[in-house]
């Protein structure tokens, strides 16, 4: 059984999703997330040794700061 203050922790942690994932979720290419980091472009992201994840709540957020009101 986990110690209630370990399983918090855990939890509060941000959810980090593959680039494949992202581009589903944003509803593009995975090719288009590459250019926008290429560019330095599109959501932030974290480079976990060779692999690539975003944070599921950046990418709400970029989503929300794109809708036009």
């Amino acid at each position: 059984m986990l110690d209630h203050q370990f399983e918090k922790q855990l939890l509060s942690r941000p959810v980090r999703v593959p680039a494949k994932v992202a581009a589903e979720y944003l509803g593009v290419s995975v090719r288009t997330l590459e250019d926008w980091r290429a560019k330095e472009r599109g959501p932030n992201y974290v480079r976990i040794g060779h692999r690539i994840r975003y944070a599921l709540r950046v990418l709400g957020a970029f989503v929300a700061a794109g809708k036009k009101q």
